[in-house]
């Protein structure tokens, strides 16, 4: 009996100093909690996440937290200490800028409280091209530059853009369109910064090196994120030389068709690289008969009956890959493309739709012209900016194809519009007027669909309002940045 005593005793001291540790040890333990406000939509904060690093006391210890829909996030049961608590974006990781750290106590048994707000738009744009003056319409395109071959830097090499630029002169109220362009060279580690671009256009940027050029890639930067990154690639060895596609004017004319691509380049851009990828629709539907293709490339091919496809024979480093079918939009998606390798990149196309099935609704009465237009001219097509949305078009000519009774010719900054209605009535008619608040024989695509608010379409010009009227088809578009003349 006198045995047993003790063993209860002795077991009864070691429970009661084992809950005394674990009290401590959760007595010891702390909880951070905060928010993560974002300005605009630039939905930056789905790759946000907070990093806390305890300092003191060691051992070192380091936490990270992921904010939820509304930007809220927390750390519990976390070591009391003296924490170093940084936000992280991926979206600033890529411009190789960073927030500060900041230094915080979690305290036992207590939460601590961290705010964070992600710069946007000036604030970065400002920060990549830190000491440049910009002024409001001008953004930052930066990145870096690699050999498609060795992932090496490439340093000292060019990195050129062009834009079209359109002008109107207030006495006659004509317009006109310039391609503008600009080159900047590379630093040691292949970085660069293309600083005062225009915000709201389509950009044409293209790497060229040791007297070769690589291929296109299409950017556009908003005022709302003032600064975007973009990585280019080049095969040193393989990449076509300037001489033969003659610099990046006669590379910036990408034409849609067949005609162009091989023209130029037929036996020249060829190589060990491919992609493979599935092409769906809307909804998810597998798309089959898909053209599929690398721009200037030679080969091409098209998706099964499950929409899948594989392209092979591609040149290495940045390309363009485009994507038709009869019935939808056409597509074009940027690629890195590496000498050996296969990469994945699936796609989906928006199907053509009458406007039949289009509801219109309101818009605010800053565009009163467009409003006014929709009320009373009986034979135009309407487009408000949240049915624009809602179709997610890469460019403005995908949503004049779904409308019907447009045929488009070449892509991209370079694509024309022609009726078929005013075509037949007008068998000299070669490209319909294209308005771009108020400044006519504009092109179709200068602009990202999200700076456009309204869409107009004649197909008989016309029917359009008088001071854009055009026998050939008139489309009139409204962007964010316009303003009444009143």
């Amino acid at each position: 009996m006198t045995r047993t005593r003790n063993a209860t005793g002795w077991a009864a001291c070691a429970l009661m100093a084992a809950a005394s540790g674990l009290g401590a040890q959760v007595f010891s333990l702390g909880r951070l909690e905060g928010t993560i406000t974002e300005r605009g939509q630039s939905r930056a904060l789905r790759s946000a996440s907070v990093e806390a690093v305890r300092l003191d006391p060691a051992p070192t210890v380091s936490f990270t937290a992921t904010p939820d829909e509304r930007g809220r996030f927390h750390l519990d049961s976390i070591p009391a200490g003296l924490y170093m608590v940084q936000l992280a974006s991926a979206r600033l990781d890529s411009l190789q800028l960073s927030m500060p750290a900041s230094q915080l106590r979690v305290e036992p048994g207590r939460t601590s409280h961290a705010d964070f707000a992600l710069p946007q738009g000036a604030a970065i744009r400002d920060a990549v091209c830190f000491g440049v003056l910009l002024t409001k319409g001008r953004g930052v395109v930066a990145g870096r530059v690699v050999d498609a071959d060795t992932e090496q830097p490439l340093a000292n090499a060019e990195v050129v853009v062009a834009w079209n630029e359109i002008t109107v002169d207030n006495a006659t109220l004509k317009s006109t369109t310039q391609e503008r362009s600009g080159v900047v060279r590379t630093g040691p580690r292949g970085e660069y910064r293309l600083c005062g671009v225009p915000t709201g256009s389509w950009l044409s940027i293209q790497l060229q090196h040791a007297n070769r050029s690589g291929g296109i890639a299409r950017v556009s930067v908003s005022d709302e994120e003032g600064a975007v990154a973009r990585d280019l690639s080049l095969s040193v060895q393989t990449a076509p030389l300037l001489s033969t596609l003659d610099s990046l004017e006669r590379a910036a004319r990408i034409d849609a068709g067949k005609a162009a691509a091989d023209s130029v380049v037929a036996g020249h851009l060829t190589g060990t690289a491919s992609v493979t990828g599935v092409v769906r629709g809307a909804a998810g539907e597998p798309v089959a008969d898909a053209e599929i293709r690398v721009l200037n490339a030679r080969a091409i091919t098209t998706t099964d009956a499950s929409g899948r496809f594989t392209l092979d024979g591609l040149p290495a480093g940045t390309q363009l890959l485009s994507v038709r079918r009869i019935g939808y939009g056409n597509a074009e998606r940027d690629v890195e493309l590496r000498s050996g390798t296969s990469i994945v990149r699936n796609v989906s196309l928006v199907r053509a739709i009458s406007l039949d099935s289009i509801r219109i609704i309101a818009t605010r009465s800053r565009y009163p012209e467009f409003d006014a237009n929709r009320k009373s001219n009986l034979f135009g097509k309407f487009l408000t900016r949240e049915e624009i949305r809602e179709r997610h078009p890469e460019q403005i000519s995908e949503l004049i194809t779904q409308l019907g009774g447009f045929t488009i010719l070449e892509s991209g900054v370079q694509a024309k519009v022609i009726s078929g209605l005013a075509k037949a009535q007008h068998p000299g008619c070669e490209e319909s007027n294209v308005v771009i608040d108020g400044m006519q024989k504009a092109g179709v695509n200068y602009l990202p669909p999200s700076e456009v608010v309204g869409i107009e379409i004649y197909r008989d010009g016309t029917t359009a309002p008088p001071a854009y009227r055009s026998a050939c088809g008139v489309i009139v578009l409204w962007t964010r940045k316009y303003h009444p003349s009143h």
